[in-house]
């Protein structure tokens, strides 16, 4: 079957290929938000499942602590996360005493919101939120 005259093939190759631009458009955008943070000695910045930047620091007491960014489900926030990769809230919670956060509740995933931006916020604002989170857990 030609695929000009398969329009159930034509409507699955462009449904496939708008989600593979879409994560290629995901993927550069953080690409350009991780080129532009100056990572304190120390983070290692990588980019997780296309969409998010995460500054990685080891403490020995603390254990290997996360700040990322993600957008929440509605797409109406960009939200700053803290986390601990080992999941250990005891070991959070000592991170969070240092650096000053009060007031929080984990999530499902024993990770804290620490900050939220308008899905609107340019990258700088991103890069300025990112930095600020990324400063405080290497201090």
């Amino acid at each position: 079957m030609k695929f000009s005259k398969d329009k159930s093939l034509r409507d699955y190759v462009i449904k496939n290929f708008n989600e593979l631009k879409e994560l290629i458009e995901a993927y550069r955008k953080s690409e350009v938000i991780k080129n532009k943070i100056k990572a304190p000695e120390g983070l290692h910045l990588y980019i997780w499942y296309w969409k998010s930047v995460v500054g990685a620091y080891d403490k020995e007491d603390e254990g290997s602590i996360e700040v990322w960014n993600a957008k929440d489900e509605s797409d109406e926030n960009i939200n700053i996360y803290i986390g601990n990769t080992e999941k250990n809230t005891e070991k959070l919670d000592k991170t969070l005493a240092r650096i000053g956060v009060k007031n929080y509740e984990y999530n499902d995933f024993n990770d804290v919101l620490v900050e939220v931006l308008p899905s609107t916020a340019d990258d700088d604002s991103i890069v300025v939120a990112l930095s600020r989170w990324m400063e405080k857990i290497v201090k």
